[in-house]
């Protein structure tokens, strides 16, 4: 299913925004949770299940994921190694969270009533881990190729090496007579202006996909245009 120019638009507006908003208020609960209930760790039912130190975890994770969230450089397989472990760290903590539930009953109440906050918390993490779980796994296998863009970074302003010749999500874009940078890995020399191939091989915060072979990249190499492959 394609989606709208508007619908990804707004898609690219809304999820920053959204994400960052949340991201705030989730690591202040948690925060607020840890001082509030701090006695939990010398209950024996606190020690057992180890519910501070899950909660300092996940507080401390999503301080991770928003500080990369804003600085760590988009595109290319960078991007999505980091995106393969948040992925693989939202699991971990989702089943350690299903855990705790299936964990003891008589000693679940007893925190529930003697440290609500703590408890209350360690409830949204599960739900808040489950959440990004299935959302990295559809961005990685199809939402952020139907999308046209990374929604695991912030969008990056710029137009350089992002115009995309008939792709009316980049019309209102001016086009750039100036030579991109070379992006990590591939040397190619930018197509002319005119040229109605303006989609570069790698762009910052280009949507998850496979790498593309020589035989795929059509228009965007002639026979004066050669590719390297650097090598570490």
């Amino acid at each position: 299913m394609e989606l709208s120019t508007s619908s990804k638009r707004y898609a690219m507006i809304l999820a920053p925004l959204l994400f960052v908003v949340y991201s705030i208020l989730f690591i202040g609960y948690g925060t607020s949770a840890m001082i509030v209930d701090s006695s939990i760790r010398a209950d024996p039912c606190g020690r057992s299940t180890h519910m501070w130190k899950y909660a300092l975890l996940n507080t401390i994770f999503s301080v991770f994921s928003l500080g990369t969230y804003g600085i760590f450089p988009g595109g290319g397989e960078a991007a999505r190694a980091r995106a393969l472990m948040i992925l693989i760290l939202h699991f971990a903590l989702s089943t350690w969270g299903v855990l705790l539930w299936a964990y003891d009953g008589k000693c679940l109440d007893l925190i529930r009533s003697t440290h609500d906050s703590i408890h209350g918390f360690q409830n949204l993490c599960v739900f808040h881990n489950i959440f990004f779980l299935v959302f990295y796994t559809l961005h990685e296998s199809c939402l952020g190729h139907q999308l046209g863009g990374d929604l695991t970074l912030a969008p990056e302003i710029s137009n350089v090496g992002k115009m995309r010749g008939g792709d009316p999500l980049y019309a209102n874009y001016a086009a750039d007579v100036a030579k991109p940078a070379p992006a990590a890995g591939f040397v190619n020399q930018a197509p002319p202006p005119s040229s109605s191939a303006m989609e570069p091989v790698v762009a910052p915060n280009s949507p998850p996909q496979h790498l593309k072979s020589p035989g795929e990249l059509g228009p965007l190499l002639s026979d004066k245009q050669t590719v390297e492959i650097t090598r570490d």
